[in-house]
């Protein structure tokens, strides 16, 4: 049996600035981490996420057989309103609830 730790991650986001040929331009990368073994998913990267980019993330996540959550029960992550009730109600109903 898996220990609490094993089945709690948490999520969030970190920006990535480049300069190109036509100025800077800023990348949010959203992550993943299992907080049992400190292992870390880069889940998507994008200029300008949004709620139908993040639903899309959550299932890749969710994925039975590759999702980085799919062994999950707790999910810590902020405020931001990208993880809308949509995302939420994902969550929930593969039973990872968000904290």
């Amino acid at each position: 049996m898996k220990s609490h730790w094993e089945t709690l991650y948490a999520c969030d986001f970190f920006a990535v600035d480049t300069l190109g040929v036509f100025g800077t331009v800023r990348y949010m990368v959203f992550f993943v981490i299992e907080l049992g073994s400190r292992a870390v998913d880069v889940a998507g990267i994008r200029v300008d996420p949004d709620g139908a980019w993040m639903l899309q993330i959550a299932r890749n996540l969710l994925d039975p057989v590759n999702g980085f959550l799919r062994n999950a029960t707790h999910l810590i992550h902020d405020r931001d309103p990208l993880f809308t009730g949509a995302w939420t109600a994902l969550l929930k109903s593969s039973g990872v609830k968000c904290v």
